[in-house]
């Protein structure tokens, strides 16, 4: 339907010309179709108007108007004319930000085709794709093809974002790209003011036998705001720890038959889960995977099917199962079938609260029969991003539960792509992080990322989303033979669990409470729920506030804020990264925190008092940190 779920509001026009979505704002001057402003939170977002050419000039825009007007989105025209054709535009401005524009480029020939766009360089401070680009004399380069079409990067992706604010860029196929070889299809190229964005479609000279179409997407980010009470959103210990609000059932409520199919597998002892205590029990699925004991197996059509595709097999009952992935581009078939299951589930069973999509990564497919594969009018074999098409499988189920009152967590390592993956509650990275704990057991997440990594990859400010990182020690004994004899170690020793909270900590990220000390993880989130978290006015962390910072070197610190009438109004988090103890050495500006100096210290941690003079000489041991409460 057309309804707009929260915390999102629909598109608002301001004025002719001018509309609004969650926290950002468009502005066209009335000719092109693309936005001449974005506004994001108050701030600009480009510094010029993105712009189409063919040939070296720009397009000649007539007739730009409004064709369609709905709550959820507002449908665009223009008609294009360039020295030898024309440009057909269609725009779709979505309530999430989604600017998303169907082209067909109709000239007899062609020497390029190209879209520009920049953003302030604070704004694009990082390049994603989605995975963390690393920037060469300025220039990072992608191509649209060369991708394994099986890859977790998303062809076509660049995400260009500072610490929180940022544009995210997206093409729907390779398909008529067209490049002179050696020359990369996507560039970014940043300078002292700003970073460009150049999508090179076409490059080469080149005849069209026929109309070209493109399918593009822009869409400024954040694209939405978290929950108030995102801090406590506290998910999986299998009911080990006490915090947790959110877990799997006893038995992760798979199906008898296959990891996948959103229905429990005992229903009648599925609400005798956890008795006594007031926890979210989330149904473990994959989005689109369908497996072939069920019965909708015999109605799907298989040429609607993913390829090459993901599979997953096993053996119940002495039976074999085998797990397909559908292509959501090809049929709305998956998002009609989990919409139903998960809403007959959540009317059954009051303590269902929702989903955990697994194996959620925007995929690409490469199958003729449904149109997503083929050989473009260049002779070049292409293939298609199901992005679009997993964009509407997740927003029906969202609305489905979220109309119930439950929640979504989603995994799918980093490869977060924000007009897809933000119809969530919580996002859980990690398992990127395995081999990084496999090579580092003992200091993974103190060591193996840099602060560059956990602010971009690991930065949930820039999605909107909450983080809740799944810790890879314990996975990589029960994985790794020659970690297993750690593995009792691992989860018996509380050390190892304060050292990835040592960075969790001050990066304000969630952790699961698995794979680590449980009890360590459960006192952390105890300590969050005794501060009020929910109510915090916001955390500084060192990126944006110097307010407080230590003399010693790699010792990062933030601050949370709270307003009058909590515990505390102010929770500083001093992180030591050394593998050595040193001196916490902090300097605080008081000033700059917004309250007076103070005398005395909570260690929150280990629960005793500090006076200013204490906190002078204290000293924080290696890949540990320290909470401070200021009354």
């Amino acid at each position: 339907d057309n309804s707009v779920p929260l915390p999102w509001h629909p598109v608002k026009i301001l004025r002719e010309n001018c509309y609004e979505v969650l926290n950002r704002i468009f502005e066209f001057d009335g000719t092109s179709p693309l936005p001449s402003r974005i506004i994001v939170k108050g701030e600009e977002l480009l510094t010029a108007s993105p712009l189409f050419t063919v040939d070296g000039k720009a397009i000649e825009w007539n007739n730009f108007r409004v064709t369609k007007t709905d709550p959820d989105c507002i449908r665009f025209a223009a008609d294009g004319k360039t020295d030898q054709g024309t440009l057909d535009f269609k725009g779709e401005l979505w309530f999430d930000g989604m600017y998303k524009m169907d082209l067909i480029l109709a000239v007899p020939q062609a020497e390029s085709f190209i879209l520009t766009t920049a953003v302030h360089r604070e704004f694009g401070r990082y390049v994603l794709d989605p995975y963390l680009l690393p920037w060469e004399n300025d220039v990072i380069t992608s191509n649209v093809r060369g991708y394994n079409a099986n890859e977790k990067r998303a062809a076509g992706l660049l995400w260009l974002t500072g610490f929180e604010k940022g544009l995210c860029f997206w093409n729907k196929s390779n398909a008529n790209w067209i490049n002179t070889p050696g020359r990369s299809s996507l560039e970014v190229r940043r300078d002292s003011k700003q970073v460009t964005l150049t999508a090179r479609m076409i490059d080469k000279q080149v005849s069209l036998p026929r109309p070209a179409e493109y399918t593009l997407v822009l869409q400024p980010t954040p694209p939405r705001i978290p929950k108030k009470d995102h801090r406590r959103f506290n998910f999986c210990s299998y009911g080990r720890c006490q915090e947790v609000t959110h877990d799997f059932g006893i038995d992760v409520s798979r199906d008898a038959s296959s990891p996948a199919m959103v229905r429990p597998r005992y229903p009648e002892k599925f609400d005798q889960q956890y008795p006594g205590r007031d926890i979210k029990i989330l149904i473990y699925t994959m989005p689109g995977h369908l497996n072939t004991w069920e019965p909708d197996m015999d109605l799907w059509d298989k040429n609607d099917r993913n390829l090459p595709g993901t599979t997953h097999s096993g053996v119940y009952l002495g039976n074999r199962w085998l797990l397909w992935q559908y292509c959501t581009n090809a049929t709305s078939a998956p998002a009609d079938l989990w919409t139903w299951w998960i809403d007959e589930a959540m009317k059954r069973h009051p303590k269902c609260g929702g989903l955990y999509f697994d194996v959620a990564t925007v995929r690409n497919c490469e199958n003729p029969a449904h149109g997503c594969g083929g050989v473009d009018m260049f002779g070049q074999k292409f293939f298609s991003s199901d992005a679009l098409g997993l964009r509407d499988f997740f927003l029906r189920v969202y609305k489905t539960i979220h109309k119930r009152g439950g929640d979504i967590v989603l995994h799918c390592h980093v490869a977060f792509v924000p007009f897809v993956h933000s119809f969530i509650d919580s996002f859980a990275p990690g398992e990127n992080t395995f081999a990084a704990a496999c090579n580092n057991l003992w200091y993974a997440y103190t060591e193996e990322f840099s602060p560059d990594i956990y602010l971009s990859e690991l930065n949930w400010r820039k999605a909107g989303v909450p983080y809740s990182m799944i810790l890879q020690q314990g996975r990589a004994c029960d994985l790794m033979p020659k970690l297993k004899q750690h593995r009792r170690e691992i989860l018996d020793n509380p050390e190892y669990a304060i050292r990835s909270l040592t960075a969790m900590s001050v990066y304000d990220l969630n952790v699961w409470g698995h794979y680590v000390h449980r009890p360590t993880i459960d006192k952390y989130w105890r300590i969050r729920r005794e501060l009020e978290i929910d109510d915090v006015v916001d955390y500084h962390g060192y990126w944006v506030s110097d307010a407080v910072k230590s003399a010693s070197p790699q010792v990062y610190c933030g601050w949370f804020e709270w307003k009058d009438g909590h515990p505390y109004r102010r929770v500083l988090i001093v992180s030591n990264f050394n593998r050595h103890e040193v001196k916490a050495a902090l300097e605080i500006d008081w000033k700059k925190m917004g309250i007076d100096p103070v005398t005395q210290f909570r260690d929150l941690w280990n629960e005793k008092d500090i006076s200013a003079e204490e906190l002078e000489q204290l000293t924080i041991p290696g890949a540990h940190f320290l909470m401070l409460g200021i009354q």
